[in-house]
């Protein structure tokens, strides 16, 4: 290595003096490459690379320059760097780019493959994408020599370079109209072949005469690719040569056929595109269904309707996009399918109808009451009531046509678009309540009275509670479902004659459940005084709807219950109700001068088996009225525990410890009391009574 080689080698190295080098280095041509190379496959075998910028940079460099001389001595080196480990990516984006510099058969082989996703980087497969196509710019010749190889070997690969040369019209064009003068085959197939995958059309005076030739060509193959890519200069006078292609032996001549004719706008004749659509090619197939459909749809239509089962994916996709196309035109003859003797047909046609557009719905209320296709004509019923938007409804206006309208209708939109009956006139939906309420079927009845608990069917409500009598569990728990959440429908319930004392009225409040509460509260607080039966029946309601959730439910009774705290309906209601929360509003009417109050709070308080309630219940153990202290007891008694036994032996103690003057009456009757809970719960603390017995006090 010369001492002027070594230095700018060295330049390499560092990246203030990198540009210049490889620019010097490219000067010197053919004389340095040997130095190159060796510098490319020292560091290369070294496996440091990575690790070490100098030795990353002189990499680098080194491809660099071999690519931009072009020596072909330098291939198998700059190959070798690109295919075997020890370069990290920034080496190997280079070294695609060299090899596609240097060119020949094996680095377009080579870039060509590591272009495919999954095997590299993404950075390195841009890389020798870019550069496959520079190679490409440069030695069209080596192209279509991989392409000769590739045809033969894998037909995957040679999909690739098509794919790699889309875009390059400018250079692409010229190439593939001299590969379809080549003498071999395979050169000529290149040739149609990347016409049909690149824009000619600024070329069209040199193309459309290379591509009619070619559409006569001796190969199946390179006439079906010719007639492809000839499409977009076809005229009406090519017509009858189609019409010949489409009896044509080799499928792929009939597949561009009927493609050209689709493109074209004119079709076959019907009889000879029927008799394709039984061709073993499913390509040729669908290319005769679209012609069909698109040439006559009415006669398209038992075909379409044939294809929807056809092996070919497509083609299934194409006969059922179509079929919706034509909305109400198809939906006959889907009805005749649908009552077929072959299964897979029946299955496939009462998809579609399943799927019809909001085009097809003035036709589809009519298929309502047929027993097959009733519930997949339904199915796209729904779909336009609910994609209707600013358009009308369509089941709205089949309910208020002035035709008649069919008999399930009514029960379907009942059951899946109750919302419909709200927005049509009342009287028409009182009409069609009242004959579902009568229906035999019993699912016919729940999704009436499902539309009834959405309000403003009052006359039709007492009906509805009938229903809660039925002998069916099942059906009675069906039309508690419907009122479920309907608050709206309390206010018409308490209005009903004899309201709140029917058990009818309290079921249907109780199915109705959270909802229900604030309104039955605002009536139970404004009945203040009133304890009737009615009253009573509506604290009922309240705390079986508890029973389903009780924690907001006492909420909201407690939340009453501040307004009025000495109310004793929802005193008595709060205590019913599992919990704890509302002990601050209940300690309020223990102090009330009514006495009815004090023992109904302390019942309310045992309740809740809090400990925290304890200190508010013992004062009452000595209350002037027995029947409080009896309250107060049997509430300590609920709370149990050793935490109430705790604090009955800490009073009694506490008279023992301290002494003083000799008790009350009153006083003795606490004593004694809470002596008998601390025993009731804890019989061992007997030594606890040593002081109340020695003064006679207790035993």
């Amino acid at each position: 290595m010369s001492w002027t080689t070594a230095r700018l080698i060295a330049k390499l190295g560092r990246r203030e003096t990198f540009d210049q080098a490889v620019d010097d280095l490219t000067r010197l041509g053919e004389a340095v490459v040997p130095d190159l190379i060796r510098e490319v496959e020292r560091n290369q075998q070294s496996g440091r690379s990575a690790f070490e910028p100098a030795r990353l940079w002189r990499s680098t460099g080194a491809i660099r320059a071999l690519g931009r001389i072009g020596s072909r001595s330098a291939v198998a080196t700059v190959h070798a760097a690109f295919t075997e480990h020890g370069f990290p990516d920034s080496v190997l984006c280079e070294a695609a780019e060299a090899l596609g510099q240097l060119g020949g058969l094996s680095a377009a082989r080579t870039l060509l493959s590591a272009g495919d996703p999954g095997h590299r980087s993404g950075d390195i497969q841009n890389a020798a994408r870019d550069a496959f196509r520079r190679l490409a710019e440069r030695e069209p010749s080596v192209v279509l020599d991989l392409w000769r190889e590739l045809a033969v070997q894998d037909e995957d690969q040679a999909d690739a370079v098509i794919k790699r040369l889309q875009g390059m019209e400018a250079s692409q064009v010229p190439f593939a109209l001299t590969a379809l003068r080549e003498p071999d085959e395979p050169a000529r197939c290149f040739g149609a072949r990347l016409l049909t995958a690149i824009d000619h059309s600024s070329a069209r005076s040199d193309v459309e005469p290379a591509l009619r030739k070619a559409w006569r060509d001796p190969s199946p193959t390179v006439r079906a690719y010719a007639l492809v890519a000839l499409v977009p200069y076809l005229a009406e006078g090519d017509r009858a040569e189609l019409e010949i292609d489409i009896d044509d032996p080799s499928s792929s001549v009939r597949q561009a056929a009927v493609t050209a004719l689709v493109r074209l706008g004119a079709a076959a004749g019907p009889d000879r595109l029927e008799e394709m659509l039984t061709d073993p090619v499913p390509r040729v197939r669908r290319h005769a269904l679209i012609v069909l459909a698109k040439s006559d749809p009415e006669r398209a239509i038992p075909h379409l309707i044939t294809a929807l089962v056809d092996d070919d994916e497509p083609t299934r996709s194409f006969a059922l996009e179509i079929l919706t196309e034509l909305g109400g035109d198809a939906v006959p003859a889907l009805v005749v399918a649908a009552h077929g003797d072959e299964a897979t047909i029946r299955d496939a046609a009462r998809k579609a109808l399943s799927g019809q557009p909001r085009a097809s719905a003035p036709a589809l209320p009519t298929l309502l009451d047929d027993s097959v296709a009733g519930d997949h004509a339904w199915q796209s019923l729904e779909e336009a009531h609910l994609d209707h938007g600013d358009d009308a409804d369509p089941v709205a206006e089949a309910l208020t046509s002035d035709r008649e309208a069919p008999a399930r209708l009514a029960s379907h939109a009942m059951r899946s678009a109750p919302e419909v009956f709200l927005a049509i006139d009342h009287a028409t939906t009182v009409g069609y309540l009242t004959h579902e309420l009568q229906d035999a079927d019993r699912t016919a009845r729940a999704a009436a009275a499902g539309v009834i608990a959405h309000g403003g069917f009052d006359e039709l409500l007492p009906a509805v509670l009938e229903l809660l009598d039925d002998n069916e569990p099942a059906f009675r728990a069906a039309i508690e479902i419907a009122l479920r959440g309907h608050g709206n429908l309390v206010e018409q319930l308490l209005r009903l004659s004899d309201g709140p004392q029917s058990a009818q009225v309290h079921r249907a409040l109780v199915a109705v459940g959270y909802p229900a509460v604030a309104p039955i509260l605002d009536v139970v607080a404004v009945g203040r005084g009133d304890d009737s039966w009615a009253q009573e029946q509506l604290c009922a309601v309240v705390v079986e709807i508890a029973r389903v959730n009780p924690e907001p439910v006492r909420h909201q009774v407690v939340e009453a219950l501040r307004l009025q705290p000495m109310y004793i309906p929802l005193i008595t209601m709060l205590g019913a109700i599992p919990g704890s929360e509302g002990i601050d509003v209940l300690r309020l009417a223990l102090a009330s001068p009514i006495p009815h109050d004090r023992a109904c709070a302390a019942w309310a308080l045992g309740q809740t088996h809090s400990p925290r309630t304890i200190p508010l219940l013992i004062p009452l153990l000595s209350d002037e009225l027995s029947y409080v202290c009896d309250a107060a007891e049997k509430a300590l008694d609920e709370i149990g525990g050793s935490a109430t036994a705790d604090a009955m032996a800490e009073i009694l103690l506490g008279y023992s410890r301290w002494g003083g003057p000799f008790p009350s009456q009153a006083t003795q009757r606490m004593y004694r009391r809470a002596a008998d809970i601390m025993l009731r719960i804890d019989p061992s603390r007997t030594r606890v009574l040593r002081g109340l017995w020695e003064l006679g006090l207790y035993g």
